[in-house]
């Protein structure tokens, strides 16, 4: 598995949002610098691409693939990332930045960072044999070096009815692409344009 991991920045936000929630429209609106590089990331996948992904932990035997049926609900507060479906009361709760910066207790910060994302890669799985399916995605990982989150993009050799396709729909990871560039600032280990431009003018 080949893996191009981003910078991660932090956002300016975290000095005014103290304990308050921020969710809704301002989650929408906000800047990637206002933001940080994490919550970018989660926003422009599990807010504004919510149709195209999917997500959960993927450990040493066991891979969790779920998606949303609706557009989710995020909050913030407290150094915590609420997402959840709004129509149910499945959610998930993601780290985003040491909760002791805004509970002044008397912790290590040593084990209070250990839940924060320090990571975020960037993969792609290239198939061993002639069967085997691409896969692509972006991996999360807490300062312990534990997997916190993985999310999967539609496979291209799959189509929207997950069903085997004669050539690899270059189209599917359009998104993944385009993240990639956006914060690694390059496009290598990219799909070329030309391969995706290509794809499209196939007729079936």
């Amino acid at each position: 598995m080949d893996y191009r991991f981003i910078p991660i920045r932090r956002g300016t936000w975290w000095k005014h949002i103290s304990t308050q929630t921020v969710s809704g429209q301002s989650l929408e609106d906000a800047s990637e610098g206002e933001l940080g590089t994490v919550l970018s990331v989660l926003r422009d996948t599990l807010l504004f691409n919510w149709q195209k992904v999917m997500f959960g932990p993927w450990m040493q035997g066991v891979i969790f693939e779920m998606a949303f049926d609706e557009k989710p609900i995020m909050n913030l507060k407290n150094g915590y990332l609420t997402v959840g479906a709004s129509s149910s009361l499945s959610h998930f709760h993601f780290c985003v930045i040491n909760p002791q910066e805004f509970h002044r207790q008397e912790k290590t910060k040593e084990i209070d960072n250990n839940k924060v994302c320090s990571k975020i890669g960037f993969f792609s799985k290239e198939p061993k044999h002639e069967n085997t399916i691409l896969e692509y995605g972006i991996r999360f990982w807490n300062k312990k070096d534990e997997e916190m989150l993985t999310i999967f993009f539609p496979f291209p050799k799959l189509n929207s009815d997950k069903k085997l396709i004669r050539f690899q729909d270059w189209t599917n990871i359009q998104l993944w692409n385009d993240l990639i560039i956006k914060y690694s600032g390059s496009s290598s280990n990219t799909i070329r344009a030309s391969q995706i431009e290509r794809f499209s003018l196939l007729k079936f």
